[in-house]
Order: C-alpha cells, then structure tokens, then sequence
C-alpha cells in the first residue's frame, strides 16, 4: 500500500448496568436510542456499501460490557417493546400534528424509520447484532480492538500493576468470546496513557495503542514526522497519534444549523398526558423523537442529507490537503488518524452515518463532483492500524506525554468533589482482591465462582462513565446507586469468604443480574511472577 491513507477509529462503551425488571428511570433508553440511531444504521452502511461493491474499512472498539448488553437476550427484548412504544407514540403524534404538513412529513419518516430497525433487528439479525459486526471484521472491512473488561481510566490505576492486567486480561478473554478473535490493538478508555501502561498492553500480545496527539507532538524526543506516522514506546510497543484537525472538523461539522439537534427529545418538551406510550416511567423518558434542527426550526432531511454530502467532501479535501504536504516531508506514505466516541455516527450528530458512508463513497468516485476542488483520489484510502503496521514499521523510539482526549488533555477534571469519594472505594476494593488471590489462589467449584464474582463487582466499580454520570450530575443518584451495589457486593465476599457463609441463591441471582465478563477468573488481579 504506498498511497496516503485515512484511519477511521471508533470507540463504543456503555456500562452494563443489570438486568433488571423493571426500569422505571428509562436509563437503558439511551442505549436503545443507540440501537435506534447508530449500531442498525451503521449497519445499513456497511450492507449498502457491500451492495455497491464501494471498499470501506474502519476500526472499532466495542467494551466488553456493551458487548454483554447486545448479546443480552432481556435487553434486546426490551428494545422492541421501546420500538413498539416509539411507534403508539408516533402514531399519536401524526394524528394530533394534521395542520402541520411538514411535521407530519417529519413524522412519517420517522414512522419508517421505527419499522425498519425493528424489522432489521428482529428478522434480519435475530436480536444479536454482534455477529453481523463479526461478519465484517472477518471479511477485513472493520479491525476490532481490545479494551479494559472495567472500562477505567488507567492512569487512575497505573501504580498498581495487578489492577490494570486484570482489566486487559479480563477484556481480552471477553474478546475472544465474543469475537473469536485476538485483537492487535488496544484501545485506552478515554485515550487516558501515562507513562507505563505500555509495558502490561504489550505483555498481553497487543501490537499497537492510540493517543492523543499532543502526547506524541510533546514527546521525549518528539517524533521527527508528527503524528502521521507510527512510533515506537521504549519496550517497541506501537503508538498511532489522533490527528486533532481531522477531529475539529467533525466537531465544527455536528454545530451545522440544518442538523438535528440531539439534544432536544419530545420527552422533555411535551405535556406528560402526550406521553401516554411511556407512561410506565416514573420520570421524563428518552423516546427518541425530536423535531428540531440547531438552529430551532423544523427539521428537514432533505436538507441535512445534501449538507452531509458537502460535509463528507470537505473532510476528505482537508485530509487530502494535509496529506499532500505531509507527504513531502517524509520518505513514505503519510496517514491521517481520526479517533472519536462511536456517539458521533447518530447519538451526538444524528446525520454522522450518512456522513461516513458518504466519506467511503467520495473517495471511491462514486459521487459527482461538487465542485469543491477534491482532485483524482487513487493515492488516498481508507486503512484499517494493522495494515499500516504490515507495511510502514517504525524504528523511532519514544517516551510519549500523559495524555488523555478530555477536554483538558489530561483527564484531571475527571474527579472532582462530588465523585472522588468513588475512586478511594474502587481502589480500596482492588487492593482488597489482590489479597483475596494470595489467601485462595487454587481455589475451584462455589468458592472459585464466589471469587469471580467479587473480580467483576471490582472490575465494574470502575467504570469512568459511573463517575462521569456523578460528575455530570446524569442520573446521578442512580449512578451512585449502582456504583455501591458493587462495593457492597464486593464487600459481602470479602467479609465472608473465611467462613464460607456466601448464600448460594445470592450468588445465582447476582450472577443472573450481571452477565458480564465471559470467562473472568479472579487470578487475573494476582501478582504476575
């Protein structure tokens, strides 16, 4: 491959937060809105591009806990029962919305919308979605990476070894399960790196991680081609760099005026008796309709599709511009990084998987020119990271910054007064399971599955978006909530492991509620030799 290429790199997380009966909150809406307005369009992409023979590749990370929540055959349920009230909502909209032409035109279309992903759910994939992204990763169009099982914010626990492989080991045998595969790529949740973390990611076989840029543009010696080649980390660990333009052009992009406005849901907005189809929630639900564009007036498709076509070609013209320059500065070809939370492709910017199909399109040349002066693309494509490591493999060794893609480049806003009271419990817990692998670390049948649990109840108090959602002040009771269930569960084992006084039902039940983590083996937090 000698021409210059575009990396496209998505992060997907969302905690697994029970299965529970009932969810009066509506907290797993915002994961069926997921389903909803991401993971099946994104799928329609991949499959019309598949159709048009239009080469496409990207690289996605999927937590194992998301992954948990897709194969859970409750949730999946749940999502067409929230399917179905979208629809009784919908359908009461139209009917009270007769004078409005326009708005029922909006409506429709989102009618359609509603039977289509439930169709494509339940009849064209079964409930399990997995295994159509499994699909494409075994046919080279998606690279899939690995992640922490927990989700954390590494550098949080980067002085304590035992903790850090216990969430890479932990991820990558989830990996496995679901996915059959070994991933050669890490990804850092939150891209948070300090110094270190390198050496557990490369003893668990990963090939490469991604950082922010400037962690590679304010490295020791600061790397003599910037981030549009690959690094080395002392122990030969590979370092891919974000290219920040490319990410402040999708940012700038999302703010278009003829956009939808995400942020604006006719659960928040409408009297609670319109609300008929989700009146079994004690609060204002999410349900995933919204009317609005950015700039406050209706929303038209037709003109968000023209501008997402626009969008697309100034994306590709940019890269294309920077990699021209670039590559007259370096003795082989240049690529360009765009890491970004997968919430861009529908959840954040509703038009983002219109935008990226467009992306592939354009630099196939399937679109006609729009005039905006994007010349013959041969020399650009799309790559996935291992295909760069296959063909371009560095030799520059250097000691990267901390790093992380928070807003202040280095994650220290993320504990503040109302949630660093988390961090001490989570941290004390892992220490408390490193011990209990020293005190019983052959142990096997109800003692070992005890053990397990109390990992995964470890592993699962930190999860950054527990912390974020305090922070944020989002759900924030239930966060809390869910946050010391898992110190409580954990604490329950601990105290009662020396007498063996674990209730066996408990345990089942706990079990049931969070199927999360295949194949975790609580030796994982034990001290590597």
């Amino acid at each position: 491959m000698s021409g210059k290429s575009i990396i496209l790199v998505f992060s997907a997380h969302q905690p697994f937060l029970g299965v529970a009966e009932k969810d009066e909150l509506g907290i797993e809406n915002s994961y069926f809105e997921s389903l909803s307005n991401i993971y099946l369009p994104l799928l329609r992409v991949f499959s019309n591009l598949e159709a048009d023979g239009i080469p496409f590749k990207l690289a996605l990370s999927i937590s194992p806990q998301l992954c948990a929540k897709m194969e859970s055959r409750v949730l999946s349920e749940k999502y067409v029962e929230f399917l179905e009230k979208q629809y009784a909502l919908a359908l009461e909209e139209q009917a009270k919305s007769e004078d409005n032409p326009e708005k029922v035109k909006l409506i429709n279309n989102l009618i359609q919308k509603i039977i289509q992903n439930r169709r494509d759910f339940v009849e064209t994939y079964n409930l399990k979605i997995l295994h159509k992204i499994s699909y494409y990763a075994k046919k080279g169009n998606i690279e899939l990476l690995g992640t922490g099982a927990g989700f954390p914010y590494m550098p949080l626990y980067s002085d304590c070894n035992e903790v850090i492989n216990a969430h890479i080991e932990t991820g990558l045998i989830a990996h496995r399960a679901y996915f059959g595969t070994n991933p050669t790529g890490f990804w850092l949740p939150s891209m948070g790196y300090s110094s270190g973390l390198e050496f557990p990611i490369k003893s668990y076989g990963y090939q490469y991680t991604i950082l922010e840029t400037h962690s590679l543009l304010f490295a020791n010696p600061a790397p003599r081609q910037g981030v549009f080649s690959t690094v080395l980390f002392p122990n030969s660990l590979t370092a891919f760099a974000r290219d920040f333009n490319s990410v402040e052009d999708i940012k700038a992009f999302m703010k278009n005026p003829v956009y939808k406005n995400c942020s604006r849901d006719i659960g928040f907005e409408l009297e609670k008796d319109r609300l008929s189809a989700f009146s079994d929630f004690s609060s204002r639900p999410v349900t995933g309709i919204g009317y609005w564009n950015n700039a406050g007036n209706l929303y038209s498709f037709e003109e968000a599709e023209a501008q997402a076509l626009r969008d697309s070609r100034e994306f590709i013209k940019n890269r294309k511009s920077v990699l021209d320059k670039a590559a007259g500065y370096m003795d082989k070809a240049p690529f360009c990084l765009c890491a970004m939370p997968i919430d861009i492709l529908g959840k954040k910017w509703f038009e983002g998987a219109l935008w990226l199909e467009n992306l592939f399109r354009t630099v196939a040349e399937i679109e006609p020119d729009s005039g905006g002066g994007l010349s013959h693309g041969r020399d650009l494509f799309f790559s996935l990271p291992s295909e760069i490591l296959a063909y371009s493999t560095s030799r520059e060794k250097i000691r990267p910054l901390s790093s992380s893609w928070n807003p202040d480049g280095y994650g220290e806003e993320l504990l503040e007064a109302s949630n660093e009271w988390m961090y001490r419990f989570a941290r004390n817990a892992a220490l408390k399971m490193v011990d209990l692998t020293v005190r019983f670390p052959n142990d096997s049948g109800l003692k070992e599955r005890t053990l397990n649990l109390a990992a995964k109840e470890v592993l699962l108090s930190q999860d950054i978006v527990l912390s974020s959602m305090v922070r944020g002040r989002i759900y924030a009771d239930y966060a809390v909530e869910t946050f010391e269930n898992h110190i409580t569960a954990f604490s329950t084992v601990y105290d009662s492991l020396g007498g063996n006084s674990v209730s066996t039902e408990w345990l089942t039940e706990k079990e049931r509620c969070y199927p999360v983590f295949p194949g975790i083996n609580y030796r994982s937090f034990g001290t590597k030799k």
